[in-house]
């Protein structure tokens, strides 16, 4: 019998559902208005759709998810912090470890006045975050690199002997 409070599921099962909500969050918002005019955007769209989604070292589409993932985290924490970092420019502020459920809360139920006011929508400011990301991933893996930079390749372990 397991303790009272503790989870049954294994820390890759939460992984895989928490990587699957952000997936399809991007694909849900990378339709036909958000890919008008936008190439870039519908090479991410099918590189998620079709790639590999889990962590694999040949997977693209799991990079791709887990950035925008990490970057929706980091300006819903900045936009929740906006008047601590105005009041104290000199505090380091980090997104806590455990942040992905207020996040996803946050993503989810929209609240207008939790809104980073640089936006005028929540839409808007995922699909500000899935330019950024897309940007990110030309800036380290090398512009037109979209649709071929794995996790593998961005996330190597280098080791060296002394």
């Amino acid at each position: 019998m397991r303790p009272s409070g503790t989870c049954s599921r294994s820390s890759s099962t939460i992984e895989r559902s928490s990587s699957t909500q952000w997936r399809k969050l991007l694909l849900d918002v990378l339709d036909a208005d958000a890919l008008a005019g936008h190439a870039d955007r519908a090479v991410l769209r099918k590189v998620i759709a079709t790639g590999e989604r889990r962590a694999s070292a040949a997977s693209v589409g799991y990079l791709h998810v887990r950035r925008f993932h990490e970057l929706i985290e980091q300006r819903v924490f900045e936009a929740l912090t906006i008047a601590a970092r105005t009041s104290r420019p000199d505090a380091e502020l980090a997104v806590p470890r455990q942040f992905e459920e207020a996040a996803w809360r946050l993503l989810t139920e929209r609240p207008a006045h939790l809104l980073d006011p640089r936006y005028s929508s929540w839409r808007e400011f995922v699909l500000s975050a899935v330019d950024e990301t897309i940007a990110g991933i030309e800036r380290d893996c090398g512009e037109g690199r979209l649709a071929s930079c794995s996790w593998g390749e961005r996330n190597a372990v280098s080791i060296r002997r002394s």
